[in-house]
């Protein structure tokens, strides 16, 4: 077998280095390109949930390359550096001279900070402070919180990590959660998560400024504050264009303020259950709740869940049927909380369906068992509705068929494009070089 043979087939699946020839073995550009492959693989089965048999048993494909790469090759220097930079598991095969090496140590720590919390980091680099605030500046995740309490006490390495993720401020030493330069730094940016006015001092709690902050980087902070700034228009404001459900935090006179709580719904739509009830009939207000989240029609005022134009305003925004790749669900539809009126509303439910075809599960019956108004919401939906399941005569029926056999080819290309989008071309490819050498 030539190099090259040799260098494709572990690059398309690292378990076939165990089957080459061995001198390929103490190959430097066939075993990385081997353990570049591996790693490869465990990043995508991490994304796919729907192989996790795969996953629990990397650990046996770890093992069918690490005990077969020739040991004249672990003493190399050079090719510890690249093999750790490559995988952060490589690192704990190491010998002990080598996981004390600061130059390894380094490569490894610059492709995955997060190995600055592991006990295969000798003791004395996971308290090199210039080492952990490295780590902390390169690394997309948490990891202050898993440090040793002498460095989340220490005020530089505290003030690097709020910096990078505001939420590590609930991990600072006790000391630290009094320093308002620290609370400044560590609400600086948006961020969904951060807790910060949870955990500081009371007296900063109280402090109009940090308040004010604090919301600015997360509406939900709006609860952690003192009652007397949940009447300040000005930060109540602040908070819901953040986050619209801080509205359920605000006082009773801003809830019946129809600009904080227009503002809230733009935000978020379903805030709109916790304005006053006065504005759930407002047309403006929920026009615009729907707008954003077309499921928030179920809070607004009956009279309003009769108009035609709020309800299909709410159908529009969310006409476009996508299966969730996450939840592993189709998104209900919000007729689902229109009048029955409107759902015996022939030309309504028509077009309604049109734009999405999950309508057809809250429409009258004697429309489920409509061929045409089937036909049209089976292009969007993907199946048929429960009041003909059994029937044979929809399934045998050859549109019905043919547009089954649509729905099928859409999903595949949505699911691969969904891959696509969250693991890049490469790890696509790889996913199914994987899939068709191992299934």
């Amino acid at each position: 077998m030539k190099k090259s043979a040799a260098l494709k087939k572990v690059t398309r699946n690292a378990r076939h280095f165990k089957n080459i020839p061995k001198k390929f073995h103490s190959d430097i550009d066939i075993v990385l390109a081997a353990i570049k492959s591996a790693k490869l693989i465990q990043d995508v089965l991490k994304w796919t949930s729907e192989f996790e048999d795969e996953i629990e048993t990397f650990s046996e494909f770890k093992n069918e390359i690490i005990p077969y790469v020739d040991e004249s090759l672990w003493r190399k220097k050079e090719f510890v550096i690249k093999a750790v930079e490559i995988h952060e598991d490589i690192f704990e095969y190491l010998e002990e001279w080598q996981r004390n090496d600061r130059r390894i140590v380094v490569a490894a720590l610059r492709s995955f900070p997060q190995l600055i919390t592991r006990n295969s980091i000798s003791e004395k680099f996971r308290l090199d402070r210039s080492l952990v605030m490295r780590a902390i500046k390169n690394s997309g995740k948490t990891i202050f919180m898993f440090l040793d309490k002498s460095l989340r006490e220490d005020r530089e390495i505290a003030l690097v990590a709020v910096k990078k993720r505001g939420t590590n401020f609930g991990d600072v030493g006790k000391d630290l959660k009094g320093d308002k330069e620290l609370i400044i730094a560590s609400t600086a940016r948006k961020d969904s998560s951060n807790d910060t006015l949870f955990h500081v001092h009371k007296k900063f709690k109280k402090n109009r400024d940090i308040v004010l902050s604090s919301v600015k980087c997360n509406g939900d902070n709006l609860g952690y504050a003192y009652y007397s700034f949940r009447k300040d228009k000005e930060i109540v404001m602040a908070a819901v264009k953040n986050y619209g459900g801080a509205l359920s935090y605000a006082s009773a006179d801003l809830k019946r303020d129809k600009e904080i709580v227009m503002a809230a719904v733009k935000s978020l739509g379903f805030a709109l259950q916790y304005a006053d009830k006065k504005l759930s009939k407002d047309k403006e207000v929920v026009m615009a709740a729907v707008k954003e989240n077309g499921s928030a029609l179920q809070y607004a005022d009956k009279k309003l869940r009769k108009d035609k134009e709020v309800v299909m305003a709410a159908i529009r925004t969310n006409k476009y049927v996508k299966f969730n790749w996450y939840t592993q669900r189709i998104i209900r539809s919000p007729l689902e909380y229109a009048d029955i009126s409107l759902k015996k509303d022939r030309k309504f439910v028509v077009e309604a369906i049109k734009l999405n075809g999950n309508n057809i599960e809250f429409v009258d019956e004697s429309f489920q068992k409509d061929k045409k108004i089937i036909l049209s919401a089976y292009k969007t939906y993907g199946q048929l509705p429960e009041s003909v399941v059994g029937d044979s005569s929809f399934y045998l029926d050859k549109d019905i068929m043919r547009a089954e056999q649509r729905i099928i080819n859409r999903n595949e290309r949505e699911y691969n494009q969904f891959l696509w989008d969250m693991l890049g071309k490469q790890n696509v490819k790889a996913r199914y070089n994987y899939i068709k050498l191992n299934r």
